[in-house]
Parts: C-alpha cells; sequence; structure tokens
C-alpha cells in the first residue's frame, strides 16, 4: 500500500467528526507546530506528516467543514552547511541561533534587539529565503483571491472570507501581512485597519529581500497570535507573540529605533532607492518621495517631484523646477526634504534647497565652506539622518595645484534637523563620527551605523 492509500484509510474515520470552531484553531496551530522548521528534517523531508500529525491534519481538511486552501507542496530544507552553537546551546545545522543574551559568532548587531526577537544567520542568502518562505507555506497555505477591501491609506488587501473564517493578504513595500480569523470578519476587518494606520506612521526594519507578518486570531476573534520575520540578507529576524498584532509590531519598530529612542516614540528611517534618472526616497513602507529627470541640457534640466502614499504604486507630482544636477531628494518627515543641486561652477556647488510643504516648493539655504576648499571643486547626492535631527552630508571633492592632484572629503553635520549645518574635515563632529575606506563611507551615531557605498559616484546607502 503506498503512501497516498495509507492516508486515506487513516483519514477515512475522522469525516464524521464534528469540531468546534476552537478545536480547528487548535488544529490549525497544531499543524503548523508539527510543519515548523524546529521539526527533525528527516520527518519533514518524507512530505507526509506521520502519526498524530496526519490525523491532525485529516480533521483539519475533511472535518466540521473547514475551509482552508491546503496544498501539498514538496518540502523546503535547508543544507546542512555548518554546525554551531544555539542560543540554547543546542547543536544543529540550519543556522546560528541569536538572542540578545547570545555570545555566538554573527554579525548581526545585538544591541537594539529586543530578548523577544531573536536571528539566524546561514551559509547565504539563498537559505535565508527557504526559512521565510517555509514560514509562508506552512501558514495554513491560505491564498485570498476575492474583492480587493480599502485599509485605508491607499492600502487594499485581498480577501476571502466563509464558514465562520476569513482572510486578508496586502503589501507594504517588501513586507507581506497575512490574516487568518475566525469568527466576525468586521473585527478581523478593524484590527487589519489598525494595523495599516500604526505602519503608515511608524517604520519597521527594511528588510533587503523579505518580510512577512502572520496574524491568526483564536476561535472566538478576539485574541491573536501574530508571528513577525524578515530577511536581511543571509540572516533571519523572528519574533512571536499573542495579543494585539499592533502591540506586537511595536516591539519590531522599536529594535528599529537609535539607542536612546524614547519608549513610544516614532520610529525614524530612510531608505533610498534609485533607478536611470529616478531616484525614490521611502520614511514608510507606505510613504515615499521621488525625483525625476524629465530632460534638459546645459546643466538646465527640468525635474519632476512626486509623492507616494502606497508604497509606490501611484504617485502625485508636486512639482517641477530647473537644476543644474540632482540626485535624489531626503525627507525628515511628510512636510520638511532636502535636495542638493550640483553645478558646474565649483564655487557655489553643492547647493542645499529645502522644502516645508512635502515638495511643493524649494528654497535655496546656504551651506558652510571650509576655508581649505573655497576654491576647489566639490561634490555630493544628498544629506542622510539618523533620526529627524541628526543628519549628515558628504561632500568630496578634487584639490588641484601645479603639481599634484588630492581627492578630499568633508563632513557637513546637523543637530537640528537641517536648520543649520557645521562643517568638520577630520573624523568626528556633533557626536557623529566616520571612516573612509576606498569609496566605503561608514558614519557612527551612537549606537546606530550608515554606510554609503559608491561614495564618489552612484550612491548605495544602507543602515
Amino acid at each position: 500500500m503506498n503512501m497516498e492509500e495509507k492516508a486515506k484509510e487513516m483519514f477515512s474515520p475522522l469525516r464524521e467528526v464534528d469540531l468546534s470552531g476552537e478545536d480547528k484553531l487548535d488544529i490549525l496551530q497544531n499543524l503548523q507546530n508539527e510543519m515548523s522548521l524546529n521539526k527533525p528534517r528527516k520527518r519533514r523531508s518524507q512530505g507526509f506528516l506521520p502519526g498524530v500529525a496526519a490525523a491532525v491534519a485529516a480533521v483539519a481538511v475533511v472535518a466540521g467543514g473547514v475551509s482552508f486552501e491546503m496544498h501539498r507542496h514538496h518540502p523546503i530544507t535547508i543544507p546542512s552547511s555548518q554546525n554551531v552553537t544555539t542560543a540554547s546551546n543546542q547543536t544543529q545545522s540550519t543556522g546560528t541561533t541569536k538572542t540578545s543574551n547570545t555570545t555566538a559568532n554573527n554579525s548581526v548587531s545585538q544591541s537594539t534587539i529586543p530578548s523577544s526577537i531573536t536571528t539566524k544567520t546561514y551559509a547565504n542568502s539563498a537559505q535565508a529565503a527557504l526559512v521565510i518562505t517555509n514560514l509562508e507555506q506552512n501558514f495554513g497555505q491560505v491564498y485570498p483571491s476575492g474583492p480587493l477591501v480599502d485599509l485605508g491609506t491607499g492600502i487594499k488587501a485581498a480577501f476571502n472570507g466563509g464558514a465562520g473564517q476569513y482572510k486578508y493578504q496586502w503589501h507594504e513595500g517588501n513586507w507581506t501581512l497575512d490574516m487568518l480569523g475566525f469568527g466576525n470578519n468586521a473585527a478581523g476587518t478593524q484590527v487589519a485597519k489598525n494595523v495599516v494606520a500604526y505602519l503608515h506612521t511608524h517604520m519597521l526594519p527594511a528588510p533587503r529581500n523579505k518580510g512577512i507578518i502572520l496574524m491568526t486570531s483564536s476561535a472566538s476573534g478576539t485574541t491573536w497570535r501574530t508571528q513577525v520575520a524578515w530577511q536581511e540578507g543571509s540572516s533571519v529576524w523572528q519574533t512571536t507573540a499573542s495579543g494585539d498584532p499592533v502591540t506586537v509590531l511595536q516591539k519590531v519598530v522599536n529594535s528599529n529605533q537609535p539607542a536612546g529612542t524614547p519608549s513610544g516614540s516614532t520610529s525614524f528611517h530612510q531608505t533610498f532607492q534609485s533607478t536611470g534618472g529616478t531616484s525614490d526616497m521611502y520614511l514608510s513602507p507606505t510613504i515615499g518621495f521621488q525625483v525625476k529627470n524629465l530632460g534638459g541640457g546645459m546643466s538646465n534640466f527640468v525635474y519632476q517631484f512626486s509623492k507616494t502614499t502606497d508604497g509606490g504604486k501611484t504617485w502625485t507630482t508636486m512639482s517641477t523646477g530647473h537644476f543644474s544636477h540632482v540626485s535624489g531628494v531626503s525627507f525628515i518627515n511628510q512636510q520638511t526634504g532636502y535636495l542638493l543641486n550640483n553645478s558646474p561652477a565649483y564655487s557655489v556647488t553643492p547647493d542645499l534647497y529645502v522644502t516645508h510643504d512635502g515638495g511643493a516648493t524649494w528654497q535655496e539655504q546656504k551651506l558652510p565652506i571650509p576655508s581649505a576648499y573655497q576654491n576647489d571643486y566639490r561634490s555630493s547626492n544628498y544629506p542622510v539622518f539618523f533620526s529627524p535631527q541628526v543628519g549628515f552630508i558628504p561632500v568630496y571633492g578634487i584639490s588641484m595645484n601645479q603639481s599634484s592632484t588630492t581627492q578630499f572629503l568633508y563632513m557637513l553635520v546637523t543637530t537640528d534637523g537641517g536648520a543649520s549645518w557645521t562643517p568638520f574635515t577630520g573624523s568626528q563632529g556633533k557626536g557623529v563620527s566616520w571612516t573612509l575606506r576606498q569609496q566605503k563611507l561608514t558614519i557612527t551615531y551612537g549606537s546606530k551605523t550608515i554606510t554609503v557605498n559608491g561614495l564618489f559616484g552612484n550612491w548605495s546607502v544602507s543602515p
């Protein structure tokens, strides 16, 4: 008798089982636990659940009218590439587990990670991506395909409902949010709207690859279990907790804040992206600003400034203007932002422009120049901020005399949100310090570090 026939024989006595809503939820959670990555790989690799897990799966699918779309798939396994010590001092081969009280060898800093958030580092990003994929697939295999539901601030979610359960799915930046609820879907809709409203003004970590938020309600729909996981290269960060999903997200948001940020404060994080003649900057997964070169010539180009509130799906033009060369924009909130205009006339390079109305109008703001570089060619791309108050502008250039050419760098630092800037020609100033290795500039403020790669060309900025 093959495996499929054995399964049918095992499942048949369960078809008449009558289950309560609470039993259904327990079954789903037990099934998720049985299929978790913490289970021995040999059991998972069989592609079928043995023993009690098979019975649990059978009841979940055939009894009581549970209508989850659960699809059999080939199990994903993490290659065994290294044996490492986990936080519990147990040896496994899936990666390096690390919590805030762990000293395992891991390149990810733990200084801002609450004890409830753990991270594992794998041999490469492909293995880390498999972990995120497994977590998604083990979330009941639920794929909403119904009509879109407006959750506010331009976010719309796919929805399915019926047989006492409902499902939502939507995307914010590189984050995917899945909700599986039981009972009254109106209550679930409000929870989803609360999550969207919170993320509209608070910044989760910006995953380099992908992040997921998985929310499951109790049978009555009154309590929730939320799992958050995100991938940054070869590392995966995770936390799971019961309670209001917004409360769980607050822990993750707070882990993304600089040390010393008051509890409950809005997290701040800038994400920069550049494609061709277009540069984007996001304050959150949904709120972003864009500058686009519309063409021109003779150092007199037309630039269009736009804003998005739905993660870049649609853009609203705020203004257009003539500039010599603009590499990007940098906003500290939805109203105040900055750009640098690089002119061929070295004596006025670069010029800082500021907006206080979301990019509708721009005004020039003079920048100080160290006396040693008054007559040298200078250039930069855009300001970068650690917080709405503290930021920096790397200014680089070339000094030329009769016998030699010297490349130089100085830093403009602000601690008042860009109202004033102070130049520093050394390696630190106003609590900010920096080091330069070839074209990689590493800037530190307190416990937070920002890296600018490709300093003398097209920047790549990462926290």
